[in-house]
């Protein structure tokens, strides 16, 4: 009889960590975004991701990076292209890699550089 609640018990033990294991990595997963296309399409994107970002840390005083974003448009994006209250757009240019942060009640756009070393 100990046994099969032993068995039972791992059992749902080993659910449990599996499960979490699995959102973690899902998680993990879903933070780098592509989007490509016209400069509309993009600034628009990029614009409900960062109400998304917005929306979940609503009130939060840390700073959290909501995701990754892999950008590619037909034209240069600019600060200006950028209408909403809530974000602090930068120049993006036409193709690149940002990070979307909250901050204090405000969503920041973060261009990634990448640095070349060489020997």
């Amino acid at each position: 009889m100990i046994r099969i609640i032993w068995i039972i018990g791992s059992l749902i033990a080993l659910f449990i960590l599996l499960n979490l294991a699995t959102n973690l990595l899902k998680f993990d997963l879903e933070k780098e975004i592509k989007v490509e296309g016209i400069k509309v399409y993009v600034v628009s994107k990029l614009t409900s991701l960062a109400k998304e970002c917005l929306d979940e840390n609503l009130g939060k005083k840390e700073r959290k990076v909501c995701s990754e974003v892999i950008y590619k448009s037909n034209e240069e994006i600019k600060k200006e292209d950028f209408k909403a209250d809530f974000l602090e757009g930068i120049d993006l240019g036409s193709k690149g890699k940002i990070l979307i942060i909250y901050e204090n009640g405000k969503v920041y756009l973060e261009k990634v550089e990448y640095e070349r070393i060489s020997s």
